[in-house]
């Protein structure tokens, strides 16, 4: 019985968390590639594990894309932030040992959000010959995705940390 209210109180934990990750994602929508979606994907994966932080990633991009448009983009941003929360995820050791170390991971990680992408949509729409191009002209976009995960970081994930630790001490 112990073990079946664990499981509901994490599953609820995560649910909640994707909740908070997906009004984030709809209230910053009118800036530019800044949103908390990464962050919260972050520390998720940080704090929780792999398979917490890309569930959290992966409800999050599925509910949004709902009703901000679903395409053949969803597919690569569920493939991209699963990249990332693995990544994330063999690093966590490191990452953990310093906030700043975070913060400069989660800047990264919008860097690398937007080279992936570019990548899969370069490799099935436009061909590896027109990648750079493709890629240089949205730099703008991923540099902002980055230096808004930055910012947001420094704001809201101590919360989210408080929250997990929260959590972990009622196991």
């Amino acid at each position: 019985m112990r073990q079946n209210n664990y499981s509901v109180r994490k599953l609820t934990f995560l649910a909640l968390t994707a909740a908070a990750a997906i009004v984030g994602r709809t209230l910053f929508i009118s800036i530019p590639n800044v949103q908390p979606v990464t962050d919260i994907v972050l520390v998720m994966t940080l704090y929780l594990g792999l398979w917490e932080g890309f569930s959290v990633a992966m409800v999050t991009i599925m509910i949004t894309n709902l009703y901000m448009g679903m395409g053949i983009w969803t597919v690569f941003q569920i493939i991209t932030y699963g990249v990332i929360v693995l990544i994330t995820w063999l690093f966590r050791r490191l990452l953990k040992k310093a906030f700043i170390l975070q913060i400069v991971h989660s800047v990264l990680a919008g860097i690398l959000y937007g080279f992936i992408i570019s990548l899969l949509q370069a490799v099935s729409f436009m061909g590896m010959d027109r990648f750079l191009p493709y890629y240089a002209a949205g730099i703008y976009f991923d540099l902002l995705h980055g230096i808004g995960n930055g910012i947001l970081y420094i704001i809201f994930v101590p919360v989210f940390i408080k929250l997990i630790r929260k959590y972990d001490m009622e196991k």
